[in-house]
């Protein structure tokens, strides 16, 4: 594996433990959603490339940059809806901030 691919793949997993314990430690339910949200939204577009550069060009690295990509367009969404739907009510909340 190159130097470059071994230090992204490194932080990635870095940063998927830090938000793991982080995740542990969050006192409610919108704060633990925003921690894997660092994990999708960093580790996997940093894993992405790590996987790009030691396959090379090739269906691997087209078939992972379109996971990626696919990725990086759907998570946000999910999360969210996860926070929406976990929220009381909506109306209240947007209400109540006005």
């Amino acid at each position: 594996m190159g130097d470059a691919a071994a230090g992204l793949l490194g932080l990635a997993v870095a940063v998927a433990v830090v938000s793991a314990l982080a995740t542990l430690r969050a006192r409610n339910l919108h704060a633990r959603l925003h921690f894997p949200g660092m994990i999708s939204s960093i580790s996997g577009p940093l894993i992405a490339l790590a996987v790009l550069l030691q396959a090379g060009p090739g269906l691997t690295a087209l078939t992972v940059a379109g996971i990626a990509l696919l990725s990086a367009l759907t998570t946000p969404v999910l999360t969210a809806a996860i926070g929406k739907l976990n929220t009381p009510t909506g109306r209240d909340t947007e209400a109540r901030s006005r």
